[in-house]
């Protein structure tokens, strides 16, 4: 909507400037307060509804997994879509983003190891743009 005959920005970024610590003696502090992760996996899919992010999908699941009584996430085998990142953002869990589950060994012909040495470098880039300035993103 015009404000004062310019366009005005609704756009929001959400970003979190955090200290995180990993060590033998404390384990994984983040602004200096220990957290033990409790946890599961997630796979990027939404059973029925496909591959697709869907937020109030993944919304779901991330809210499924908070009232069971986590605080964290593995997005198994696939970066997490926007949708999880948010909602994580918003529930307040940590997540732990993977980007690939094989590399050079496959464990089907048809998997992600074909492509591992002439792609890794750019889903790695895309990996770390996609959750940059989530603050649920560990």
């Amino acid at each position: 909507m015009p404000v004062g005959g310019v366009l005005k920005d609704t756009r929001r970024t959400r970003f979190g400037i955090r200290t995180v610590t990993v060590d033998a003696a404390n384990g994984l502090r983040i602004n200096g307060r220990k957290h033990v992760l409790k946890g599961g996996n997630i796979h990027h899919d939404n059973y029925m509804l496909g591959a697709a992010g869907v937020p109030d999908a993944d919304r779901r699941k991330v809210a499924l997994m908070k009232d069971a009584g986590y605080n964290a996430i593995r997005s198994s085998h696939n970066p997490a879509s926007q949708a999880t990142l948010d909602a994580a953002d918003e529930l307040g869990m940590l997540v732990i983003d993977e980007a690939f589950d094989m590399w050079r060994q496959s464990k089907r012909d048809a998997d992600y190891s074909r492509f591992f040495d002439e792609n890794w470098k750019q889903d790695i880039d895309s990996l770390v743009i996609s959750g940059r300035n989530h603050p649920s993103v560990i």
